[in-house]
């Protein structure tokens, strides 16, 4: 469940960040995306090592 949250956060500030017209706002969307990429990587690697 949490790996479709993170799915689902990374897809909407992908569609944010592309629609965005002011620079701030990109930067903290991009931030955003950073986290959720990072966080899904963690998930994804605690399944690999559990398998």
């Amino acid at each position: 469940m949490k790996k479709l949250w993170h799915q689902f956060n990374i897809r909407y500030y992908e569609i944010l960040f592309k629609d965005c017209l002011h620079d701030k706002m990109k930067c903290e969307f991009q931030r955003k995306i950073s986290y959720h990429k990072l966080k899904l990587d963690e998930l994804n690697d605690a399944c690999r090592k559990t398998s």
